[in-house]
């Protein structure tokens, strides 16, 4: 009896990890999508944000009022409201932000942010101003008056109760150049608090040339500009990512099996700037699958050409991919970026229309109903198998139980 026992926990046991087996891999899968799409979000975020906050916990900004090349993990120029150009830097180490600009004039200058659903930019405004008097510079935190001050404007500036500065410099010579740090959220209410993986409004303005004085109306500003506080985990992906533009050289479609040029641009996410010696594979996009077309090299400026041809039976949209892979460097993590371009193709073999019986021989139409067909009846078949296994599982689970219960009653 207690040999038969033993049989019936072994097997047990055994459906339980068959149980397992199949639930456990289902649980794993809508882990990784949850996951997919919060980074799925902050791609989205970074997309849509005009300037990028990079974390950077080892920041090689040195706050000595002047900005080199790479001391900042995002930089780019803004043209202003008079067509003037300023620049900005920025990044952050989780607690603060890292802050530069460079305007044109010897005039104060600021940087403002706000909410971003705020219309108009200046109210209620979390100021920080800058100026350099006698080749001192002098910074102040400060916030927008708005209308129930009794002062003009929503820009009117007024010094905040707590100054959350924690530190600063500038340089003057033909231009202003300023360096900022400050906490992402203070305790000072007249600030404009915000965190990590959050958007907000941020602008820059400044004065006439040797215009210290604060309260005196700006030269020129920029647009509302959009900022993205970009989280940690995302940024060994994000700083690295690559944008790549597919086009068609001097067309816009393809015409029987005549040679054409496909044309890849691939320039960094973060600065904007081309990416040489990157392998750039090139595919054509069918019923089933990825259909290789050749590859190429960038050249110094970030383009890869490649000249193809293929045949058709038929005229109809195609669609052609590029992308690269490429290891992240110092990490053992590999990332893909790839651009899709869909074009029309006009067949130039005229059987088709002449001879009836030509799509017997060979129609792409069947081919791309039937692909999709089988694939579906494959996934259908599968979750038949999987769940008439998960109630057999059930059911010799139950089976035991009363095999058990009835060897106790005897």
């Amino acid at each position: 009896m207690s040999l038969y026992r033993a049989k019936l926990t072994k097997k047990k046991y055994f459906y339980i990890l068959l149980f397992i087996s199949f639930v456990f891999p289902n649980l794993i899968v809508q882990y990784r999508g949850s996951n997919t799409s919060f980074y799925d979000e902050i791609d989205d975020a970074i997309a849509g944000a005009d300037v990028r906050a990079f974390f950077d916990n080892s920041s090689e900004a040195l706050l000595d009022g002047k900005i080199s090349v790479d001391e900042y993990a995002f930089s780019n120029s803004f043209t202003d409201s008079i067509g003037d150009s300023v620049e900005i830097f920025v990044e952050h180490n989780k607690t603060h932000l890292f802050f530069g600009i460079i305007t044109p004039t010897t005039g104060w200058a600021a940087i403002g942010f706000n909410d971003p659903d705020v219309t108009q930019g200046m109210r209620n405004a979390d100021f920080k101003l800058a100026s350099v008097i006698n080749q001192v510079p002098y910074a102040v935190d400060a916030h927008a008056c708005n209308p129930s001050c009794g002062l003009s404007g929503f820009g009117q500036p007024l010094n905040d109760s707590i100054d959350n500065i924690d530190a600063f410099n500038g340089t003057e010579d033909t231009k202003m150049t300023f360096e900022f740090v400050f906490p992402f959220n203070s305790t000072d209410i007249e600030d404009y608090s915000f965190g990590i993986n959050s958007t907000l409004t941020t602008f820059v303005a400044y004065a006439n040339d040797g215009d210290d004085e604060f309260s005196n109306q700006h030269l020129a500003y920029t647009s509302k500009l959009e900022l993205y506080i970009i989280p940690e985990q995302a940024q060994t992906v994000t700083k690295v990512v690559t944008i790549i533009e597919l086009s068609l050289s001097n067309r816009e479609l393809i015409e029987g099996n005549e040679n054409f040029e496909i044309i890849a641009n691939v320039t960094k996410n973060d600065t904007g700037l081309p990416i040489e010696g990157l392998l750039i594979s090139f595919y054509r996009i069918t019923s089933f699958g990825k259909l290789e077309l050749g590859s190429n090299l960038t050249n110094t400026v970030g383009i890869a050409r490649l000249q193809t041809n293929f045949t058709l039976y038929i005229t109809e949209n195609v669609t052609l991919l590029g992308e690269s892979s490429f290891k992240i460097e110092g990490s053992d993590q590999y990332l893909e970026a790839k651009a899709f371009l869909t074009v029309k193709y006009i067949s130039t073999h005229l059987e088709e229309e002449n001879n009836p019986d030509f799509g017997n021989i060979y129609d792409p139409f069947q081919l791309n109903y039937l692909v999709p067909a089988l694939t579906l009846a494959g996934a259908f078949l599968s979750l038949v198998i999987i769940w008439a296994s998960f109630l057999y599982v059930i059911k010799s689970l139950f089976s035991i139980i009363f095999e058990k219960n009835d060897l106790d009653g005897s």
